[in-house]
């Protein structure tokens, strides 16, 4: 008798063992979520194409939109900046990102650290924001 359930308990630890436990494997997404839009309470971005986002300031005293050219790795996207820097206030004619860097942490959650900038600089968020999935997929 002994020997039968040191056998059962023998097989019950190595099939425990072989479980697949995903929960300390990061989520890397693959590909952009072309055709996604994610949201926060001050943006919302759309993924046009593997190329460029659209973008709307939520704001409704400061209805800012338009278009940037981003880059996707390994489930980070970096929206870049049309300028390469931040410019005068005199010169920001079109809104745009100083700074947008985010990580998506599953495929409906995108962790980001962005500077948006609207016209003549008279709109501005900043911070780490978590931005939600709101499209279908």
């Amino acid at each position: 008798m002994k020997k039968y359930y040191f056998i059962l308990c023998l097989l019950l630890s190595l099939a425990s063992s072989c479980d697949n436990d995903d929960k300390d494997v990061p989520y890397v997404m693959q590909a952009p979520p072309v055709g996604a839009v994610f949201e926060d309470s001050s943006l919302s971005i759309r993924f046009e194409n593997t190329k460029f986002v659209s973008f709307i300031c939520l704001d409704p005293d400061f209805n800012e939109s338009g278009l940037a050219r981003y880059t996707f790795k390994d489930g980070v996207v970096t929206i870049l900046n049309p300028y390469g820097k931040q410019i005068t206030q005199e010169d920001v004619t079109e809104p745009y990102f100083v700074k947008f860097e985010g990580k998506f942490t599953s495929s409906k959650k995108m962790e980001a650290d962005y500077f948006f900038v609207g016209k003549h600089e008279m709109y501005q968020a900043c911070g780490h924001f978590l931005l939600w999935r709101t499209s279908p997929e």
